[in-house]
């Protein structure tokens, strides 16, 4: 039987995994430059990162610029367009 801290414990780690993630996406979110997900993602806890993050990137973009490769950045630029 576990004691009731090594239950605390593991719950704090898998809360720091999550937070972790949501930075994460935060971080990506703004490299694909998607700068009013961005500040939305301030309000609703990171939940909009997420899936701003798993978007394209805009084509003037860092993310787009160092991540993409030519078929990726013509179909941001005919989504951007």
């Amino acid at each position: 039987m576990t004691s009731i801290a090594a239950s605390s414990d593991a719950a704090a780690e898998y809360v720091v995994y999550i937070w972790m993630l949501v930075i994460g996406a935060g971080i990506i979110t703004w490299l694909k430059a998607h700068r009013i997900a961005f500040v939305l993602g301030l309000f609703t806890i990171g939940l909009t990162w997420v899936v701003a993050a798993c978007r394209l990137a805009k084509p003037d973009s860092f993310w787009a610029r160092h991540a993409y490769g030519d078929k990726q950045r013509a179909r941001a630029r005919a989504r951007y367009a």
